[in-house]
C-alpha cells in the first residue's frame, strides 16, 4: 500500500485541516474543482494490535466553499448497508451497491485490487468515490489513519483540550503492540487529551452508540482545529513528519503541505457545521435482522446542499442538529 504522510495531512485526518485546503484540489494542474469546494474525506481505521483487517469505523467528509469560507463536516455512518455505488463499480454487484456494512468496503477493496481497476490506494480511492456519489458532493482527497496512527498523530501535534460534556468510562483495548488493556476515566469539564486518552474518548460505545461516538468524534475534530497553531507546526514540521510519516495513507502529494498548513489559519472553525446521518431523515428503510439503516441519495445529498446555501437556523430547524451540538461551540 502506498503511504504518503506529512504533518498536515496528520492534523487533517484528525483535526479538519482538510479544511485548510481552500484554493486546492485533486484536479489537473491543482486547479479548484469546478464545485467551488474543496472537501476531504476523513477515515478513522480499526487495524491494531489483536484485531484483523481494516474497518473504516469513522467516515467523515470536511468540506469548505472557497468563496462563502462555510465550513463543514458530515459525519457518515459505519452501518449503513446497500450504499449505492457510482460506475464503473456498480456494475460488479447485482444490486449496483455495497450491500454489507459501509465500513467493510475499504478492506474488501484493499483485497480484490483487479476487481476495482488496480493502481495504488484502492480502498481509498473506492471509498472516496462512493461517498461522493452518496453525498453528491465532489471529494478531492482522502486521509486514513489506523488505531496507532491517530495516538502518534495526536501526540505528535501536543495533544488537545476540550470541554467533556459527560464523563467516560473506557476500558481501552491496546494501541500498539506494547500495550495492554487499560481503564481511562476522563472527567467532566475541560481536560488535555494525549493520544491514548483521545482515542479512549473517539472510540468508546460503553454508555451509548455508534452515533453519540460519531457526535463525539466532530466534537473532537472542531475542538483540535480551533486550537491548531499555524506557526507551531511550521517550525515543528520536520519533527513531525519523521515522527507520523507511517501513520496517514492519503492521495496527497507531499510538496503541498506546508502550503496547505498555512492556509488553515484563513479559515474561520468558529463557524464550522456538523452533520451526521444519524437519523431516518436521511434513510429510506432498514435491511437485514439487525435493521440496518439504508441511505437515501436523495435526502443526504438535499441535506448537504442546504448546509451551504442556507443559513445555520434553516439547517437547524430542518434537521436538529446544527451547529451548537460540540461543547467547543
Amino acid at each position: 500500500m502506498h503511504r504518503t504522510i506529512h504533518s498536515a495531512l496528520a492534523l487533517l485526518l484528525i483535526t479538519a485541516a482538510a479544511l485548510a485546503l481552500v484554493s486546492h484540489s485533486a484536479h489537473a494542474q491543482g486547479e479548484p474543482g469546478g464545485d467551488g469546494k474543496t472537501t476531504i474525506l476523513l477515515m478513522g481505521g480499526d487495524a491494531g494490535p489483536q484485531r484483523v483487517g481494516l474497518r473504516t469505523d469513522t467516515m467523515m467528509v470536511a468540506s469548505i466553499d472557497r468563496e462563502t469560507g462555510r465550513a463543514a463536516l458530515f459525519g457518515v455512518p459505519r452501518n449503513l448497508v446497500n450504499t449505492p455505488l457510482p460506475e464503473p463499480y456498480a456494475s460488479l454487484f447485482v444490486c449496483g451497491c455495497w450491500e454489507s456494512l459501509l465500513n467493510e468496503l475499504y478492506y474488501f477493496a484493499e483485497s480484490n485490487p483487479d476487481l476495482f481497476g488496480g493502481g495504488s490506494n484502492v480502498g481509498g480511492e473506492v471509498m472516496m468515490r462512493t461517498i461522493e456519489h452518496l453525498l453528491q458532493l465532489d471529494i478531492d482527497y482522502f486521509a486514513l489513519v489506523d488505531l496507532p496512527g491517530f495516538v502518534r498523530v495526536i501526540d505528535a501535534i501536543g495533544g488537545v483540550t476540550m470541554d467533556i460534556p459527560e464523563q467516560e468510562s473506557v476500558l481501552l483495548s491496546p494501541a500498539f503492540e506494547s500495550d495492554g488493556w487499560q481503564q481511562y476515566v476522563i472527567p467532566v469539564g475541560e481536560q488535555h487529551l494525549d493520544g491514548r486518552t483521545a482515542l479512549a474518548y473517539v472510540r468508546t460505545r460503553v454508555d451509548a452508540g455508534d452515533y453519540e461516538r460519531m457526535g463525539r468524534q466532530r466534537c473532537f475534530i472542531g475542538a483540535l482545529a480551533r486550537q491548531a497553531d499555524i506557526s507551531t507546526l511550521l517550525l515543528n514540521y520536520p519533527e513531525i513528519v519523521s515522527e507520523v510519516q507511517d501513520a496517514v495513507v492519503t492521495n496527497v502529494s507531499l510538496d503541498k503541505l506546508p502550503g496547505l498548513i498555512e492556509l488553515l489559519g484563513k479559515v474561520d472553525f468558529g463557524s464550522l457545521y456538523t452533520l451526521g446521518f444519524t437519523s431516518e431523515a436521511y434513510w429510506e428503510g432498514y435491511a437485514g435482522q439487525d435493521y440496518y439503516p439504508i441511505p437515501s441519495q436523495e435526502l443526504i445529498s438535499q441535506a448537504v446542499d442546504l448546509v451551504f446555501e442556507a443559513g445555520a437556523d434553516d439547517v437547524a430547524a430542518t434537521y436538529g442538529t446544527l451547529p451548537s451540538t460540540c461543547a467547543w461551540q
